[in-house]
């Protein structure tokens, strides 16, 4: 590299070095930071390198150093911490919407950036999680263009399918494509869902992610509608169940008191229990009336009650009694 051109590059190259090599367990030494320099072809003296490490802090790179025989110098701040690194990787391997070929290099790139001795014992502690691991290798790209369409105000199309017993794909709507308004990327259970709608129909509708092909961000403007000026996210994940989309219903409830964590967990802790005489709980929340709204109650085995309104209470018991006659 020429003289000139490394002595450019010289406080990028030195950063990266300490980021990458160093932290408060393993600083690197004055000497040792110049030969690492010349190793790139960058010369350094030992009289300049500390007032190249002070123009680094002055522009917030913050570099520390302690005096042994020679200075010695590291960083500590990073953007995360080794805990917080640690939980990303483990959400990566246990994501099964991220396909197994990205996800070892995820999970290192993650790694990576705690430097490399803390990305080492990040390696060695991997947790191998069972989770069957979608194929789709378009995720990412169907992800990077939803997100570019909603800052442009644009539609999607995409053709959408599920798999058949032999892995075949079976396009709805005879592989016509969809085309929508987006709102906003859910993941949920596992998934990754486009929450959208469409200009022939109202509310919204969910589309999995890995279940979408030939995603494009059309031409046409979003039709913008009122209602989902203020979309929130939070609440839209509390209303529904396993993103199945059903009419929105403000519904009461009777629990059991030993569920009341899995309330909280559901609908959030803002959702005021008041216990009854007899020891139970009741409780009022907005949920999408729908087949997996039915099944969360049912999966109570009696200690979740709807009690109102009629209509989705009959709903409910014809929902009961449809399963009852098919055993």
């Amino acid at each position: 590299m020429p003289k000139n051109a490394g002595q450019k590059i010289k406080l990028l190259m030195l950063y990266d070095i300490l980021q990458r090599e160093t932290d408060e367990e393993h600083p690197l030494s004055t000497e040792e930071l110049i030969e690492k320099l010349r190793e790139k072809g960058i010369e350094a003296a030992p009289r300049v390198l500390p007032r190249d490490i002070s123009l680094l802090n002055e522009y917030g790179f913050e570099v520390l150093s302690y005096k042994k025989k020679s200075y010695y110098y590291y960083v500590a701040y990073r953007r995360f911490d080794t805990a917080e690194l640690r939980v990303l990787i483990d959400a990566v391997q246990a994501a099964n919407f991220i396909p197994e070929a990205h996800t070892e290099d995820l999970a290192r790139r993650l790694a990576g950036l705690a430097g490399k001795h803390r990305a080492e014992l990040l390696g060695r502690q991997t947790i191998c999680f069972d989770t069957a691991k979608k194929n789709n290798m378009s995720i990412f790209y169907n992800i990077d263009g939803i997100e570019r369409a909603i800052e442009s105000g644009k539609k999607v199309s995409f053709r959408y399918f599920t798999l058949d017993y032999a892995k075949n794909k079976v396009y709805h709507r005879n592989g016509e494509r969809y085309i929508v308004n987006p709102i906003v990327l859910i993941c949920e259970r596992d998934n990754y869902y486009l929450v959208c709608y469409d200009d022939r129909h109202e509310g919204t509708a969910n589309y999995r992610l890995d279940r979408m092909d030939g995603l494009k961000i059309e031409e046409e403007n979003i039709a913008e509608r009122s209602e989902y000026k203020e979309f929130n996210p939070h609440t839209y994940r509390r209303q529904e169940f396993s993103m199945y989309v059903g009419a929105l219903t403000e519904a009461e409830f009777v629990i059991d008191p030993s569920l009341s964590e899995e309330v909280f967990d559901k609908f959030g802790t803002g959702v005021p229990l008041h216990p009854d005489e007899e020891g139970n709980l009741h409780f009022r929340a907005k949920v999408q009336i729908s087949p997996a709204f039915f099944r969360w109650i049912i999966g109570s085995l009696g200690k979740i009650r709807l009690q109102a309104p009629e209509e989705a209470v009959e709903k409910f018991r014809e929902f009961v009694a449809k399963i009852k006659a098919e055993y």
